[in-house]
């Protein structure tokens, strides 16, 4: 079900009234939540006391929750009205320390993807051009500052390589005016969300993502499968997906520690084709099926 909010306040009394409605006339034994909806679920949930109420947290707990829904979250936690579920062992960490609870279930469960929609098994090493791709939308959180500016510093040496920018958002054009002030609006090109990012990744040697924090990144997962060798940042779930040197490298956010695995990883071409293919089979962890089974499992046993 999704609630069509019309305003970008805390609260919506149209969207809530017309939730509550559906619910009333739907009945569910059990709801399943993500994100803000939380808000909306109270009322029906005092009225009809009998549906279970599990929640999904997919980023950093303390990040997406401000103090009047944390204290009402945390009320509904200590109660056992809602069963929580994180999506990576950071995740449950943070959630942890945001709501200081320890007599409670929390379940992870991790992002899986369809393999097959993003599946691509390189059959051999590139020695042309390194091409470098990331997927996420333009944001703080997302860092891609730090990106321009240590891809700036690969490309003073390293003429053979292009970086592709796929996704949209508020901080997008702030990007590109720092592209171009580096003098890389020749090397660095910018996609909108909708395009085919599969064509793109089975193309990509590395993919890049150089995040504040990240839960369990769906853009990692989607690049596994595509048989890019993933750098990310060692931050939040990242380090759950990524070993170093078995299917990829976590970096620091300090200046020249994305800059100097480029360069590792670029006089290094049999090893990018060696963890492409680990990629390929470590994706397999993180099956939309797997993750499925994983759901129907808490929902049965919670019912």
């Amino acid at each position: 079900m999704y609630i069509n909010k019309k305003t970008r306040l805390f609260f919506d009394l149209f969207a809530h009234r017309r939730l509550f409605k559906e619910l009333c006339q739907f009945s569910p034994h059990i709801i399943h939540s993500h994100l803000k909806v939380t808000n909306y679920l109270i009322k029906y949930k005092l009225y009809n006391k009998k549906t279970k109420w599990i929640h999904t947290h997919h980023t950093d707990v303390s990040s997406e929750i401000y103090l009047f829904r944390k204290l009402i979250m945390k009320y509904l936690y200590a109660k056992h009205l809602i069963l929580p579920i994180c999506v990576s062992k950071a995740v449950k960490e943070s959630f942890l320390e945001t709501f200081k609870l320890t007599n409670i279930d929390i379940k992870v469960i991790y992002n899986g993807i369809n393999i097959d929609e993003f599946y691509y098994s390189r059959k051999e090493m590139n020695n042309d051009r390194l091409i470098i791709t990331h997927v996420g939308r333009f944001a703080k959180v997302k860092n891609h500052r730090y990106l321009i500016k240590e891809f700036a510093k690969f490309f003073r040496t390293h003429q053979m390589t292009h970086l592709n920018l796929i996704g949209e958002g508020k901080e997008r054009e702030k990007i590109q005016k720092l592209v171009n002030s580096y003098g890389l609006q020749n090397v660095v090109t910018f996609y909108n969300s909708n395009v085919d990012v599969f064509q793109i990744l089975k193309k990509s040697d590395i993919f890049v993502l150089s995040s504040f924090y990240e839960g369990n990144s769906l853009s990692i997962l989607e690049a596994m499968a595509s048989g890019c060798v993933v750098l990310a940042s060692d931050v939040g779930g990242n380090g759950e997906i990524i070993e170093n040197g078995v299917n990829g490298y976590l970096f620091k956010l300090r200046p020249n520690r994305l800059f100097e695995k480029l360069v590792y990883l670029n006089n290094r071409r049999a090893l990018i084709f060696s963890l492409s293919q680990n990629n390929n089979y470590k994706v397999q962890e993180y099956s939309i099926n797997k993750m499925k089974l994983a759901y129907e499992e808490v929902y049965i046993d919670y019912e």
